[in-house]
C-alpha cells in the first residue's frame, strides 16, 4: 500500500513540474514588440489586448517612395501587457499570445471592444467590417455570423461599447473604389450577434429652423474621439475629413469649438457648443488621431495627443495645441491642467489610451514630425507605454512607474477565511484515506484510525 502511495506523490509532482514549465513558457514569456500605431488595445480583468497596427518609420516607405500602410503590419499582431503587477517603462510587462495565432487577423486603423454575453470577448471590425472574435477564457480566434445587412467598411473609427454590449461605429471613411467620407452610424450587437442602423447626425438639421445645426451634416470626421457617458450618451469631437474637388483634395479638421451627442436610449443626435473656463480664455484648437477617456469622476473628458495638421508636422512646440486638455462635461467647459513628472520628449498620434487604477496609459502611436519617416520616439528616450496619473482632476503627473488597482478586501477576507479550511478538510481526507489504506492497525480487514 505505501509503494502505491508514493506513487501516487510522483504521478502529481510530475504532473505539476509540467504544468509550471508549461505556465512558465506560455504564461510568463516576455518579449519586445514592434512600435506602431493605428492599433486596438482592450482591457479585459487585467490585460492589455493589443491588436493590429501599421510600422511605421522608416519602414512606412517602399523603394518607390509611396507610403503604403497596407503592406506593413506588424509581425507581432497579437500580445497584452499585464496590468496586474506593478512596473515600469523599463521593464515592461509584455506578453505573446501564441495560441490559435494563425487566426489572428491582421488589420489597421480597425476598431476593437469587448463584448459577447459574459464581457470576456474582444470584437474586430476591420476596414472591410468583417467581424473577427476572440474569446479570452478559450483563446480561441473565430469570425461569428453575424445577421441583418453588413454595412460599408470603413477606417479610423473609434468604436464605444455600453454596458448591454451594443458597439457603436460612426463616421470613418473608404479609400476604394475612391475616397468617400461618413456620417452614418451602425451598430453592432455582440450578444444577438446582428447589426442595426442608429439615426444619421445630419437628419439633426432637419428638426431645426437655425442654421447653426446644420453643420451636423458637414460633420463626418474620421480619427475622431468618442466618450461614453454614465447616461449613455456618447461624446464625439474633433477627427478630420477630407473632400475631392475640381481644384484638388480640400482637408479639414474640425474644431472643439462644439461636441456631437448620441443618445444611445433614444437614438437621438444633438449638438452642444463648448466654452473655455477663464473668461476671454481660448478654445483648444481642433485636431485628429487623439485619444478621449472619461476621467475618474466621469464628469470630464481627458484629451491627448494628436495634430492639428494633416502632414504631421503640428503639434510639438507651438503653444497653441496643448498636449493635454480636459472638458468638463456638466457646463462643457475646457481647461489645461497642470502638467508636472517625466513629461514625454514627443507627443503622440494616433496611439490608444485607456484607464487602469489612476492612470491614462498611452501605447504606441506616431511622431507628430515631419518628414513622415523620422526615427521613431524611442530614440527620444521615450517608453512604448506611458503613464499619465489622472487622479488629481487640476493636475496630472506623468511617471515612469504603474501601480496595479488595489483588490477589494472581501475576496482577500474570504481567501485567508476559505484557504485554511479547505487544507484542513483536504488533509483529514487524506489522512483517512492514507490510514484506510495501510497506514493504520487493522482488525478483520478493517483498517481503523
Amino acid at each position: 500500500m505505501k509503494n502505491n502511495y508514493y506513487f501516487v506523490l510522483k504521478i502529481l509532482f510530475i504532473s505539476l513540474f509540467q504544468f509550471l514549465i508549461k505556465l512558465n513558457a506560455q504564461t510568463f514569456r516576455t518579449f519586445t514588440p514592434s512600435p506602431r500605431d493605428l492599433h486596438t488595445t482592450t482591457l479585459i480583468e487585467e490585460k492589455l489586448y493589443i491588436s493590429g497596427g501599421t510600422l511605421y518609420g522608416n519602414n512606412s516607405h517602399r523603394d518607390d517612395g509611396i507610403i503604403n500602410s497596407k503592406d506593413y503590419i506588424p509581425g507581432d499582431v497579437f500580445f497584452y501587457l499585464d496590468v496586474s503587477v506593478r512596473f515600469n517603462t523599463q521593464n515592461l510587462t509584455w506578453r505573446p499570445l501564441l495560441k490559435d495565432i494563425e487566426n489572428s487577423p491582421s488589420h489597421n486603423g480597425a476598431s476593437a471592444a469587448v463584448g459577447g454575453n459574459k464581457k470576456d470577448t474582444i470584437f474586430i471590425i476591420d476596414m472591410n467590417s468583417d467581424v473577427y472574435s476572440y474569446n479570452t477564457k478559450e483563446n480561441k480566434w473565430v469570425k461569428p455570423t453575424i445577421s441583418d445587412v453588413k454595412p460599408v467598411g470603413r477606417r479610423n473609427m473609434n468604436s464605444v461599447v455600453d454596458k448591454k454590449g451594443k458597439i457603436y461605429l460612426f463616421g470613418g471613411y473608404t479609400e476604394e473604389p475612391s475616397l468617400k467620407y461618413y456620417n452614418s452610424m451602425n451598430i453592432l450587437d455582440t450578444k444577438k450577434l446582428s447589426w442595426n442602423i442608429g439615426k444619421m447626425i445630419d437628419l439633426m438639421a432637419t428638426y431645426y429652423s437655425t442654421s447653426l445645426y446644420y453643420e451636423a451634416a458637414n460633420y463626418a470626421p474620421a480619427s475622431y474621439g468618442a466618450t461614453l457617458l454614465p447616461s449613455g450618451e456618447i461624446i464625439y469631437l474633433g477627427g478630420r475629413d477630407e473632400k475631392i474637388t475640381r481644384m484638388g483634395n480640400i482637408s479639414n479638421i474640425f474644431d472643439f469649438d462644439k461636441v456631437f451627442i448620441y443618445d444611445t436610449k433614444k437614438d437621438e443626435w444633438k449638438m452642444q457648443y463648448t466654452l473655455p473656463r477663464v473668461v476671454n480664455g481660448i478654445i483648444p484648437r481642433g485636431r485628429w488621431g487623439f485619444s478621449s477617456v472619461l476621467g475618474l469622476d466621469k464628469k470630464r473628458i481627458i484629451i491627448y495627443g494628436g495634430s492639428y495638421n494633416l502632414n504631421l508636422d503640428g503639434g510639438i512646440t507651438n503653444t497653441n495645441f496643448p498636449p493635454i486638455i480636459v472638458l468638463e462635461i456638466e457646463h462643457f467647459e475646457w481647461y489645461r491642467p497642470t502638467i508636472s513628472g517625466s513629461i514625454p520628449t514627443i507627443t503622440r498620434c494616433e496611439h490608444t489610451a485607456t484607464v487602469v487604477g489612476i492612470y491614462m496609459i498611452v501605447l504606441f502611436g506616431k511622431n507628430n514630425e515631419k518628414p513622415f519617416d523620422v526615427p521613431n520616439y524611442k530614440l527620444y528616450g521615450d517608453s512604448d507605454v506611458l503613464f499619465l496619473n489622472i487622479s488629481d482632476n487640476e493636475n496630472f503627473i506623468w511617471t515612469t512607474s504603474f501601480e496595479p488597482p488595489k483588490k477589494k478586501n472581501i475576496p482577500f477576507l474570504v481567501g485567508i477565511t476559505v484557504g485554511p479550511i479547505t487544507s484542513f478538510i483536504i488533509y483529514i481526507i487524506f489522512f483517512i484515506w492514507y490510514k484506510r489504506t495501510g497506514g493504520g492497525p487493522c482488525k478483520n480487514n478493517i483498517c481503523l484510525l
